[in-house]
């Protein structure tokens, strides 16, 4: 009985530190200075106003999606149409070509679902760094709180690792169904020529997907790192 209540506890730790070590490293790759440089990445065709005019965009909209939604007082991004007329491929006389529209009213209901999305995430990650922390400060000392560190940095280097995978093999695949999965509603597929899949194709998504989860594995690898010395430690002072 005993034995089985301390496999309970050491998995409840391991899964709160994967919990928060995900929202951790979600808020670390939404940072402008990661963000923003996929933006500018996927986009090596445009010139010195239009990587401008994508990351003043960008930075708005990230920075509206990964905030906390409590009391809905964050604003929707807005976007001037005039400002969007450098990525226009008209000719120069302004004739013919494809102009980008702002954020549509699907656009930015989309954006609110996944903003929505992002403060959940947050608040679980919250929620689990907290209860990780009380049960490793209460158990760190014994076997058991030891022993969830070190499970808990497997669990969440082979985590990202296997989803990582998923992404190079199928990414298509996987960014469908995930969208479906959080998204049954359907609004989250828009034209080529939308503001949204312009600023975010789909290779930005893929990239950051893999950043994402390399952030989330050196997190994990440093949990393991940590409980491993502790275990060690205590050998060597058992052995003494």
């Amino acid at each position: 009985m005993k034995r089985a209540g301390s496999v309970v506890l050491t998995v409840l730790i391991a899964i709160c530190l994967l919990v928060a070590c995900v929202g951790a490293s979600l808020a670390i790759v939404c940072a402008d200075p990661i963000a923003l440089r996929v933006v500018a990445s996927v986009h090596p065709e445009w010139d010195d106003q239009q990587q401008s005019v994508a990351r003043a965009i960008s930075r708005t909209t990230l920075r509206y999606v990964a905030a906390l939604p409590f009391g809905g007082t964050a604003q929707a991004p807005r976007v001037n149409r005039d400002t969007l007329d450098v990525f226009s491929d008209a000719d120069e006389s302004g004739q013919g070509g494809t102009a980008v529209a702002p954020y549509t009213t699907d656009e930015l209901a989309h954006l609110r679902d996944v903003r929505v999305t992002f403060g959940a995430v947050f608040g679980l990650a919250l929620g689990a760094a907290v209860v990780a922390v009380i049960l490793v400060a209460l158990w760190v000392r014994r076997a058991t709180g030891r022993r969830a560190l070190f499970v808990g940095g497997i669990v969440t280097m082979a985590v990202p690792a296997l989803i990582a995978l998923a992404l190079g093999v199928a990414f298509d695949w996987f960014f469908e169904l995930f969208h479906r999965v959080l998204y049954p509603q359907g609004n989250w597929q828009f034209a080529g020529d939308s503001l949204l899949i312009t600023l975010f194709p789909a290779d930005y998504w893929s990239t950051m997907g893999m950043i994402w989860m390399g952030v989330l594995f050196v997190l994990g690898a440093l949990l393991f790192v940590w409980g491993l010395l502790l275990v060690l430690r205590h050998r060597r002072r058992a052995s003494v």
